[in-house]
């Protein structure tokens, strides 16, 4: 980290992690995106944890937090083996440096989400790693949450389905979508029925 201390998942264990990972935060969207998740991890509570890594030195790591402002998010620097670059996958072996992506992994370390942003000029999606984390911490939340599925308009929901309307369908996708199951005593006979308690749609 930006006190040269050695960082491990074990250390954070049963927690939620949300993991940012930028090229540099000497760049204006890099600074962009360690800023925006900074704001976000005041409102996740104590069981998400938030990290920034990049190649930075721990140096410039601290100099930049200290001027941005950045005290909620872990910011740790992957400069000296790369060994997260390399485990994950985002090493830009060429220029030393990571590939923009988020990372979610729930509290058992396993990875729930993945974003790796082609252009790496361009920032990552913001709301779909916040909002699995956010289901990923909460104890009731026994449902499926799907990210970018394709979509027909006759598949919709009949509730959903005037949002189609002028769509072209080749580009028609959800950019998530989650269904809350929860089991209720409603007997089929001798069995417990499950019924659909509610579902949430963001159509792009």
């Amino acid at each position: 980290d930006k006190n040269l201390n050695q960082i491990a998942l074990k250390d954070y264990a049963g927690k939620v992690k949300i993991i940012s990972v930028t090229p540099s935060l000497d760049t204006a969207v890099c600074d962009m995106q360690a800023r925006k998740f900074n704001e976000e991890a005041v409102k996740l509570g104590k069981n998400i944890v938030v990290f920034n890594i990049s190649m930075d030195l721990p140096f410039a790591i601290e100099r930049f937090c200290g001027v941005a402002g950045v005290d909620k998010v872990i910011v740790v620097s992957d400069h000296r083996d790369v060994s997260f670059g390399t485990s994950y996958g985002v090493l830009i072996l060429e220029l030393r440096l990571l590939a923009r992506s988020i990372f979610v992994l729930d509290k058992e370390d396993i990875i729930r989400y993945k974003e790796i942003v082609p252009e790496v000029t361009n920032p990552p999606d913001f709301i779909s790693p916040i909002e699995i984390a956010k289901k990923l911490n909460d104890p009731n939340w026994n449902g499926v949450l799907a990210l970018n599925p394709s979509l027909s308009g006759n598949s919709l929901p009949q509730s959903c389905k005037c949002l189609a309307g002028g769509i072209d369908p080749d580009r028609f996708k959800a950019h998530h979508f989650g269904v809350s199951a929860n089991r209720i005593r409603q007997p089929v006979g001798n069995i417990d029925g499950l019924i659909m308690d509610s579902q949430v749609w963001v159509i792009s």
